[in-house]
């Protein structure tokens, strides 16, 4: 039963969707997608979808236009797993001064291999309650420059909840966080806990005080690259 509602409202959404009008953003053109995707090992790792390419692609236009890759910085990573884009950080900003502080349900066993004086793991739960946990981190860290996920905010049954506790506590942060869209269930079927979309997507609006701009990043690109992978 819950897999037919998961699809029927899956129709619903993108049905929805196609009667928006919106510009797909971004930065990258195909020949800078091409060059990113050559040198993939440099930038971070081997890609297995287009989708995790774009995203890791629009990240690194993200951090140019927001960070200079010289200064130092605090991550807060949500949802890190292995904490794999550590290197990815790492590698832009040249080791120069990064605290970074990874979050997830589960210990990975490659966190020790990472940890150090400005490499932190910690397991939570991402339950309704981790506002204490929060301002705890607060305490600790202070601000972070940037707080980012990618593919988490899906499988987090309260989702709406989590972002609320974040804004809150990290009033002045920037929030960078990439999400399914209704459309990969054409490709990945049941995932996560929901797809999102941009009415969706819309009703963090409603509950954090902060601005929220969408950025959808699938596009003839995208497609493409599917004939590659």
């Amino acid at each position: 039963i819950q897999k037919i509602i998961y699809t029927f409202f899956f129709f619903i959404e993108f049905i929805s969707e196609q009667k928006q009008k919106k510009n797909f953003l971004f930065d990258f053109d195909e020949r800078e997608l091409n060059i990113f995707y050559s040198n993939k090992e440099k930038n971070l790792k081997n890609y297995n979808s287009p989708g995790r390419l774009c995203c890791d692609a629009y990240l690194l236009s993200f951090l140019k236009k927001n960070f200079n890759n010289h200064r130092k910085i605090k991550i807060l990573d949500i949802g890190c797993g292995k904490g794999i884009y550590l290197s990815y950080f790492k590698n832009y900003f040249k080791d120069k001064e990064i605290k970074y502080v990874g979050l997830d349900k589960s210990k990975n066993d490659n966190w020790q291999t990472l940890v150090d004086e400005n490499f932190k793991f910690y397991e939570v739960n991402f339950k309704n309650d981790n506002i204490l946990f929060f301002k705890k981190l607060k305490e600790k860290y202070g601000d972070f420059d940037l707080i980012f996920s990618t593919s988490v905010l899906e499988h987090v049954e309260h989702d709406l909840s989590l972002i609320k506790d974040i804004s809150q506590i990290f009033n002045s942060s920037i929030n960078l966080h990439f999400v399914p869209s209704s459309i990969s269930f054409m490709n990945y079927r049941r995932h996560g806990i929901r797809r999102y979309t941009e009415r969706t997507l819309n009703l963090f609006n409603e509950y954090i005080s902060n601005e929220v701009s969408l950025f959808p990043l699938g596009n003839h690109l995208t497609m493409k690259y599917y004939y590659i992978f």
